[in-house]
């Protein structure tokens, strides 16, 4: 797993283009329309309620929390992102919702149970270096019945892909026997790529009751070169196949499916 010093000097790297992709890129767009109808279905209904963004970068969901009326704790390790992040706050007039700490979600200076909701976003959770600690320090700064929300990398995603790239069966064997077989480089950091059900496990053994579950992006990935190019160039085209999305997400069944997982647990006690 990257390292915190990796880490930092990833997204130190990419802060200021970071949230430039969303607003060029067909498909991140969808992929943050879908994840932001996901967050607010989970989000406390009180409003008074403190939120936690772990590893929230640039504001990308702080903010949108923050205008719904919600206190909102941007957590991130990349000073460079908390920068763009500070200045968007400002601009938007969110400066007295959203207080902005720098660190390391493995290890924090919060309060136990501080917060009612937390939110772990992106690739956050897989660039951990240590995820097991990090569960673990989210469980601490949770309220009992409090929520965590996250999302992983599927490792079955890449299956295909992963299949053919390895030579002799040995690795492929490999491959199914050992979990963290599959990490993916990502610009000199490394990420983790998860089974759905590695995942669930270690959030149960971390003391949380898994809520639901649900595939993220099923569709954009199965789509014809063809169809790609007229969903990036047409309009009618990408919000048809939103909806699309939009219908994977209400089967669990096909989180197997999904480039990411989105997964909703409790901390029962």
């Amino acid at each position: 797993m990257s390292t915190p010093e990796e880490i930092q000097a990833y997204y130190d790297q990419v802060a200021d283009t970071y949230d430039e992709r969303a607003t060029s890129n067909p498909y991140i767009k969808m992929l943050d329309s879908l994840t932001w109808k996901w967050i607010r279905r989970h989000l406390p209904t009180d409003q008074n309620c403190r939120i936690l963004d772990a590893g929230g970068g640039t504001g990308k969901w702080a903010i949108p929390m923050a205008r719904l009326g919600y206190r909102v704790t941007l957590l991130d390790i990349s000073a460079k992102m908390l920068r763009i992040a500070e200045k968007k706050i400002v601009v938007q007039g969110l400066k007295h919702l959203i207080d902005i700490r720098e660190g390391n979600m493995e290890e924090t200076d919060f309060p136990s149970q501080f917060f009612d909701f937390i939110l772990c976003e992106g690739d956050a959770i897989g660039l951990t270096q240590h995820p097991v600690k990090a569960l673990s320090e989210f469980r601490r700064i949770l309220k009992v019945n409090g929520l965590v929300s996250m999302n992983i990398c599927n490792h079955y995603k890449l299956f295909p892909l992963m299949i053919q790239r390895i030579k002799n069966i040995e690795d492929v064997e490999k491959y199914f026997k050992e979990p963290t077989y599959g990490r993916e480089p990502l610009q000199g950091a490394m990420y983790q790529v998860w089974r759905p059900e590695e995942t669930l496990k270690l959030l149960r053994d971390a003391g949380f009751k898994i809520g639901t579950y649900a595939p993220r992006m099923v569709l954009v990935d199965l789509l014809s070169e063809e169809l790609v190019k007229a969903m990036k160039s047409d309009e009618e085209i990408l919000r048809r196949v939103q909806q699309l999305e939009e219908k994977f997400i209400q089967h669990p069944v096909l989180a197997a499916l999904g480039g990411h997982i989105m997964i909703v647990a409790r901390k029962i006690s």
